[in-house]
């Protein structure tokens, strides 16, 4: 608890800073995520902060060997100019991003600019020379199928200890519920009611904005046995420790739950073993494909579940639809209506 006020002291310290005049030190980008991150915590939920960090982590080694190689003349993001975000732009496109990709990494570096009172990013929006990636209207659904998604669970059976479990038990969780990984990892036990078969959400995304605590249904009753393994486990591995603990996923190392990074750490050894690429948060992606596909009309019951404002967001990001099969389920026998003999 000490470490996590004296983290909030730093940043409330931090957001007394003139951005202007401050100096950056002998790497600025990188010590301008710091600042960043600070001013950020105002009104995004940390687990967002967290990925935005991430990138713009990544995008700071980009920066800093785009200087030492000499195509550019400074790290300072005050003083990045055209040049230097037509440098990044031809960085995101050699290698292969997807445009969704290259589109949000534009906002979050802009968002960090124009924070030290840099709209080079926003002129050049303006100036029909440059040409920024745009979301494509119909984003690509990253979602497993039914075979992909069991031969997953199958081969977590040998990742081995109680990391393994968890891992497991996370996975079904999410998919049965269609909750995000953080909104899983960071459950109490008291959180899980399967006498109702239902989930509560306790740390939602947008979580003291517009995002609030409730309780959902866990709809993939195929999902059950596993959950019940899982929980036999935990008591199992609460035994062998000598611990006890409020956390769902409980990492016995620290007390606290898993975190999404230690999560992706298993995935990976998951994905090596089965042949399958996934991540964790595609469980939500899955499960809305999975059920939308099967019946479209059920897209607005399935946006509600993934506590969208609207169905036209689960439709574009979440749902991945078979057209041909929506298309002869809807119209296949229309013909019968307006027969020609």
């Amino acid at each position: 608890m000490t470490k996590k006020l004296l983290s909030d002291a730093s940043n409330s310290v931090l957001r007394q800073t003139d951005l202007k005049t401050v100096k950056l030190g002998s790497k600025p980008f990188s010590t301008s995520i710091k600042y960043f991150v600070a001013f950020q915590e105002i009104s995004l939920a940390k687990t967002t902060i967290y990925e935005d960090e991430r990138k713009l982590r990544l995008f700071a080694k980009f920066f800093e060997g785009l200087y030492e190689s000499g195509g550019c003349s400074t790290m300072d993001p005050r003083r990045f100019d055209e040049p230097i975000i037509s440098e990044f732009l031809v960085w995101m496109k050699n290698r292969n991003l997807k445009a969704s990709t290259q589109a949000n990494y534009v906002k979050v570096l802009n968002r960090l600019l124009m924070l030290f009172g840099n709209d080079v990013i926003l002129r050049m929006r303006k100036n029909p020379i440059y040409k920024f990636p745009k979301e494509p209207r119909d984003t690509p659904i990253d979602a497993l199928c039914a075979e992909e998604l069991q031969l997953v669970l199958d081969t977590t059976y040998n990742l081995r200890g109680w990391s393994g479990q968890a891992f497991r038990g996370a996975l079904t969780l999410a998919f049965a519920t269609a909750a995000r990984p953080k909104e899983v990892l960071g459950a109490l036990v008291e959180d899980l009611d399967l006498s109702k078969m239902a989930f509560y959400i306790r740390h939602p995304k947008g979580e003291g904005n517009w995002g609030n605590p409730q309780w959902i249904p866990i709809l993939r009753v195929d999902m059950l046995h596993y959950i019940l393994d899982f929980l036999d486990d935990r008591d199992k591995m609460l035994m062998e420790y000598g611990i006890q603990s409020d956390y769902l996923f409980v990492n016995p190392g620290t007390g606290l739950p898993y975190t999404e990074k230690s999560m992706r750490g298993l995935k990976g050894k998951v994905e090596d073993m089965c042949g399958i690429s996934f991540m964790v948060k595609e469980m939500r992606s899955t499960f809305a494909s999975l059920t939308v596909n099967n019946c479209p009309e059920r897209l607005n019951a399935v946006s509600e579940q993934l506590r969208h404002a609207s169905p036209e967001t689960t439709r574009r990001y979440y749902a991945r639809l078979d057209r041909q099969k929506a298309i002869k389920r809807s119209l296949g026998d229309t013909w019968k209506e307006t027969r020609i003999n």
